[in-house]
């Protein structure tokens, strides 16, 4: 993608993360916020690169049993559980 990308161009990105990051150890085996930053500065200089996560537990439990927004709180959906994001988004600038 990067080489696809004029000078000043955005690369955005997202993925799925859904499964707990425990502990002080950086998961890389999997689309974590570390593994995606860790990628994207291989190719793209660390100050263009953002990264961002969303999501929680119980967005998370929600998502896998099929469960619609209307049966739960949405204030809770709103919450960011850096120990559980289930989405891992990137901007980054070329």
């Amino acid at each position: 993608c990067y080489r696809m990308l004029k000078p000043g161009g955005a690369l955005i990105f997202t993925t799925s993360c859904l499964g707990p990051i425990l502990g002080k150890e950086k998961v890389y085996w999997r689309f974590t916020p570390y593994s995606v930053k860790y990628l994207m500065e291989k190719f793209f200089l660390p100050k263009n690169v953002k990264i961002f996560e969303y999501g929680n537990a119980l967005a998370g439990q929600c998502f896998w049993v099929g469960m619609a927004q209307e049966d739960i709180n949405v204030q809770a959906l709103k919450v960011t559980d850096k120990r559980f994001p289930c989405v891992v988004g990137c901007i980054a600038i070329k």
